[in-house]
């Protein structure tokens, strides 16, 4: 499973934006895709309910909850789950140990 986390200090930067697209793009390429809404503000979230189609589950939580939610999106076997977060939980985000072992580029 592929993670991918948009984090930036600062707020307003597209984050939200930039998940949901990534997220539609690779459903798309038929994919099993999930995106993990941490920002309380739930711009991600809001775009789902908005958009009217279940191909691309958003699922809002807290950063407490994020590794159990990635533990199980990758029992569930998705392919990649995109994580929205808020300006200013670069620290929070970060004081996770990651499993770094998909992260390298792959040609797949």
């Amino acid at each position: 499973m592929k993670t991918i986390a948009l984090v930036t200090e600062k707020g307003g930067t597209g984050k939200s934006t930039l998940a949901v697209h990534l997220a539609v793009c690779a459903a798309r390429q038929g994919k099993s895709v999930a995106v993990i809404d941490l920002d309380p503000q739930g711009s991600a979230l809001h775009w789902a309910s908005l958009r009217g189609r279940d191909d691309v589950p958003v699922v809002a939580a807290k950063i407490q909850e994020l590794p159990g939610l990635l533990a199980s999106a990758r029992k569930q076997g998705a392919d990649i789950v995109v994580i929205d977060t808020a300006g200013l939980q670069r620290t929070a985000v970060y004081g996770f140990e990651w499993n770094t072992e998909d992260s390298n580029p792959s040609e797949d």
